[in-house]
């Protein structure tokens, strides 16, 4: 009986923890850290709008691949913008989307409450490779348009309907049709 409780509890808090409690309209982006502020000199020039799209691809790379290779760090900021350009829609609302009934998210660690102070060597790390994807045009795609990623060891149903494949570091990174053909969130 208690563990039919225990499995009972556990259920409800997740589906508490992925079932979304903002509304489109109006989104709140929980950035769930004491310190996921810019540090970046350069940052000082972008506006507002820049700043937050900042944060939130910086906590995308930070969560994803910090401690990971450059380039795979890279790949994953590259994936945010080229949903950006997709969707016609900021960065925070691109990292913290959520899809499909039951509103799944597209990156789980949006999903958790992070009360952890972020390392700062790695946080000044992702801030530095996110502003040269957002804000530098010299720096190339390396991802040739990927839309989606996932870590080697595993293979996503949608992995199997991409066509590009790039494998940089610990992730494979594909290009989803499917997603391309999307033009609204569920």
């Amino acid at each position: 009986m208690a563990i039919r409780n225990w499995a009972v509890g556990a259920f409800v808090a997740l589906l508490t923890a992925i079932t979304p409690t903002r509304s489109h309209a109006n989104p709140i982006y929980n950035f769930g850290t004491n310190n996921a502020r810019i540090t970046l000199d350069q940052a000082q020039y972008l506006s507002p709008d820049q700043q937050k799209d900042l944060i939130c691809v910086s906590l995308n790379v930070y969560h994803e691949a910090r401690g990971t290779s450059v380039n795979n760090q890279q790949g994953v900021a590259w994936v945010v913008k080229n949903r950006m350009a997709i969707k016609n829609k900021s960065a925070c609302a691109i990292v913290y989307e959520r899809n499909g009934a039951r509103g799944r998210a597209q990156f789980s660690w949006t999903v958790y409450k992070h009360k952890n102070t972020l390392e700062q060597k790695s946080w000044d790390q992702a801030q530095q490779i996110a502003y040269a994807v957002l804000f530098d045009s010299t720096v190339k795609d390396v991802t040739k348009g990927s839309t989606h990623f996932h870590e080697k060891h595993v293979m996503p149903v949608w992995s199997s309907k991409s066509k590009s494949r790039v494998v940089l570091g610990s992730h494979v990174f594909v290009r989803v049709d499917s997603y391309l053909n999307k033009t609204t969130v569920n």
